[in-house]
């Protein structure tokens, strides 16, 4: 260790008598074979909320090189599992760095990210990146290289790189990390100008980016791409500009995503991804609870399904005349809100749901008998007109379960419990790429039918004091049985 830092001051010195700028990117410990007396891995920070279920410490079992490698092992999900270290960096210009490292996991997919946090000369931080650790499923069990690139400007000069994982298992080995040289191919520059037309045209912040910066800096970002291999990370590049301007929603879809999000998602077996469907039973004092999960799909045989299931689990509880309803959005992150808003008929008034605002004007949706925007219900459901409804919010409810909420709320006989939502309630139009792939930009704010326009999180009418679940389901039917 005092070895390496002495090497790295002799550099410097010698660079700096030269008259030349350090070029530096170093990762501390990216092998893990520096290790202390109670066997930890120097420079690096374990964060493990629940070590009775979950593992997290360097290995001696199957290292990719040397004698140790750093394991993860996530079998409660819920909980954080997270290591860090620091990175070193010196740049005189904005340039390109690509973090890589060796992995191995038992499981064909995995939920993994590297991010790394950027902060300048006076420790504040300037920005940060992510990347997917992306497993190839034929070398399941086998180590495999994956990385992820990043735009590093002069101004900094250290990073923490963090290595998170949601679930199943992880080993990591030999993280490096190297300045990226070298000329873009054309055809990746032809896409990236296609990106930038369509940002520029579209974005709801567009009239906000700094464009001169975006044209000045986007050539640093393109060495040493390829088309059909950096496509994701020329796209999330542009993007971060719009997140500057405080677009937070707008997002990539990879080809095989879009394919995906257009392709048939039935029930489990029926087709090529599964779709968790809405459930909903009667409580105790005869209130229904009805749960309303995320959605994503563009498919038009899977949006009727989960419409018109969430549909007739309302009508079943209708003929048991619930005293009263609770609505549970607060596991939805989003997706399509036709279906969600559709199945929901009952429990949302007639006529304007909601409008579209751009700078061009504005466009609105509409609820009529059983359908809502392409969405028609098989069966048309009764209207509630009499009885609450509790709509259930947190910070995981998110974009289309936001515009959900929404639209419960223009029930006058609604209100929201639970903590303040996502704030990812822009609307987003899909945009098709040359690549195959797809942007969701944020292109329009949100207004109700009371004219209230929609920025940030929105913070539910009854705020929990709750300690549990069960404690927000009481206090829920306290509200709705407060007049029987």
């Amino acid at each position: 260790m005092i070895f390496k830092m002495l090497f790295r001051f002799i550099m410097l010195t010698l660079l700096s008598l030269l008259g030349l700028k350090a070029s530096l990117a170093q990762v501390t410990n990216g092998d893990f074979e520096q290790v202390n007396e109670n066997n930890k891995a120097i420079g690096w920070n374990f964060s493990n909320s629940d070590s009775a279920n979950n593992f997290l410490a360097i290995s001696k079992e199957s290292p990719y090189a040397g004698n140790y490698s750093l394991k993860m092992v996530k079998k409660q999900e819920r909980a954080m599992l997270i290591a860090n270290t620091t990175v070193h960096i010196e740049t005189d210009k904005t340039a390109k760095l690509r973090v890589k490292a060796m992995v191995k996991s038992s499981a064909e997919k995995i939920i993994s990210n590297f991010y790394m946090q950027l902060f300048d000369g006076q420790k504040k931080r300037i920005g940060g990146e992510d990347g997917v650790i992306d497993l190839d499923p034929a070398k399941k069990g086998q180590w495999q290289e994956v990385d992820f690139s990043l735009m590093i400007s002069p101004e900094v000069k250290r990073g923490v790189l963090f290595i998170s994982l949601g679930n199943h298992d992880l080993e990591i080995d030999n993280i490096t990390s190297e300045w990226v040289t070298g000329p873009a191919d054309k055809q990746i520059t032809a896409f990236a100008e296609e990106v930038v037309k369509l940002l520029k045209t579209n974005s709801i912040v567009k009239d906000s980016v700094n464009w001169e910066e975006v044209n000045k800096n986007l050539p640093a970002a393109l060495v040493g791409t390829q088309y059909g291999k950096d496509d994701a990370f020329i796209v999330n590049y542009l993007l971060s500009y719009l997140r500057k301007e405080k677009d937070i929603h707008s997002f990539y879809y990879s080809p095989f995503s879009y394919k995906n999000l257009k392709s048939y998602a039935g029930k489990q077996g029926q087709g090529p991804r599964k779709t968790v469907y809405p459930t909903g039973k009667l409580l105790e004092d005869n209130v229904a609870y009805v749960v309303v999960p995320a959605f994503s799909s563009y498919n038009a045989e899977g949006i009727q399904e989960y419409a018109d299931s969430l549909n007739a689990i309302i009508m079943n509880l209708q003929s048991k005349n619930p005293k009263g309803w609770i609505v549970d959005l607060s596991m939805n992150h989003g997706g399509n809100m036709y279906p969600m808003i559709a199945g929901l008929n009952a429990l949302i008034p007639e006529g304007k749901v909601m409008s579209f605002v751009r700078k061009d004007g504005e466009s609105s949706v509409y609820l009529k008998g059983g359908t809502f925007g392409n969405v028609k219900l098989t069966k048309v459901p009764k209207k509630e007109k009499d009885k609450k409804i509790a709509v259930f919010t947190s910070t995981r409810t998110a974009s289309s379960g936001e515009m959900t909420s929404i639209a419960l709320l223009n029930n006058p006989l609604a209100k929201s419990f639970g903590i303040q939502t996502a704030g990812l309630n822009s609307a987003n139009a899909t945009f098709p790429l040359s690549n195959g792939g797809a942007i969701a930009l944020a292109s329009a704010l949100v207004k109700d039918p009371k004219n209230r326009v929609y920025l940030g999180p929105i913070e539910p009418t009854e705020k929990a004091h709750a300690k549990s679940f069960d404690d927000l389901i009481r206090d829920a039917k306290a509200w709705i049985l407060e007049d029987k």
